[in-house]
């Protein structure tokens, strides 16, 4: 019985390890003795192994679950490393890197083998026969344009408020990975304690004109120490701005009403400002330096008559631009990286964000 298993363990091998990555070419070695006990294993490709050590080098399997595999669910394969195909079909929820996820693709049968035992109905009952807990990132999925608030949930390795057309997309309900608040969500899946909700203040009333940059350990740039801490929930912090944090239009509020008092800085996008303030919620900046820039572009007269336009090829062309005056162009760390006359630039090897700074101000344009 042992060895009429083995055969199959082999031959199912030879027929899927192209396709696997739980499959490391470099383990197998057909000469190897392994001890003749049966103590099975089952395999991450879904194949039944005598023992251990024939998983390994008979099978190349680069990972196993104690005792048979069952032919059902209840075995939580990781499909991580199976391609199902390119096709759109919604197929059912599966254990993908260690999360219940739903999974899309062209079938279960990859090469010969039928991986919709290993499949589920639901998220929920992945969850129960498989454990995993409510923490899954959904930053992933696309829960449509709609504005209906649904819940809280981890995005992108933080707890956020979710919008969308509803918890259900291609069969799968992701509602199991929500909560009802912002600190249910942080106390359960807060990454590294760096977002507190107990550090939140209702009596500390920060001043949010008071634009003195931080980098907070959730890796954004807050406007000031106060917010960071009491606003945001900020645990730790680091002064300055974050590295290569220039311009973000989410920081543009021209209804902040900063006051006119004389601070001048200059914009890491090369334009000068009255003061922090304005650089922060007018220009959307977090990164200046003390004292006007050297050509005061912020403060230059005349209309702007001129635009950017992105071409292909790696090339800007300014449209309606004056060749006797003279642009500038700043990376998203607000170095200047070229200047000219030209209407049309070179912008090849340059991403991100890109400030064109003219006499009559600046403009941006944000580059693959």
């Amino acid at each position: 019985m042992r060895t009429s298993l083995l055969l199959l363990s082999l031959a199912a091998f030879a027929t899927t390890a192209a396709a696997q990555a739980c499959i490391d070419s470099t383990l197998i070695d057909p000469t190897a003795a392994c001890p003749m006990i049966w103590d099975p294993v089952c395999g991450c490709n879904g194949v039944t192994y005598g023992n251990a050590c024939e998983a390994e080098v008979f099978g190349g399997v680069t990972s196993f679950t104690p005792g048979e595999c069952s032919g059902s669910s209840v075995d939580c394969i990781d499909l991580s490393g199976i391609d199902f195909g390119d096709c759109e079909l919604a197929m059912g929820v599966g254990i993908v890197d260690g999360n219940c996820t739903g999974l899309s693709g062209c079938g279960w049968v990859v090469n010969g083998v039928d991986y919709s035992l290993y499949s589920f109905e639901s998220t929920a009952d992945c969850i129960a026969a498989c454990g995993g807990g409510t923490c899954q990132d959904l930053g992933g999925v696309d829960f449509g344009v709609c504005d209906m608030v649904m819940g809280v949930a981890l995005v992108n390795g933080s707890c956020a408020g979710l919008s969308g057309c509803g918890w259900v997309v291609n069969g799968v309900d992701y509602s199991v990975y929500s909560f009802e608040t912002l600190e249910d969500c942080e106390a359960d899946c807060g990454s590294g304690n760096c977002i507190d909700p107990s550090l939140a203040d209702p009596l500390v009333d920060c001043n949010p004109f008071d634009a003195e940059p931080v980098c907070g350990c959730d890796s954004l740039t807050h406007v000031n120490p106060c917010t960071a801490t009491n606003l945001d929930w900020v645990s730790d912090f680091t002064p300055g701005p974050c590295a290569g944090d220039c311009y973000d239009e989410a920081r543009v509020m021209p209804e902040m009403a900063c006051d006119d008092a004389e601070e001048s800085v200059c914009g890491c996008d090369g334009v000068t400002y009255t003061n922090p303030c304005q650089a922060w919620y007018y220009g959307g900046l977090a990164t200046w330096s003390a004292g006007p820039c050297a050509t005061n572009v912020g403060e230059a007269s005349g209309q702007m008559t001129w635009r950017v336009q992105r071409l292909d090829g790696g090339q800007i062309q300014l449209l309606g631009w004056n060749t006797d005056a003279t642009w500038r162009a700043f990376n998203p760390a607000g170095q200047l990286i070229a200047t000219g006359r030209n209407h049309r630039i070179d912008a090849a090897g340059w991403h991100g964000l890109i400030v064109i700074a003219g006499p009559t101000g600046s403009q941006r344009v944000l580059l693959p």
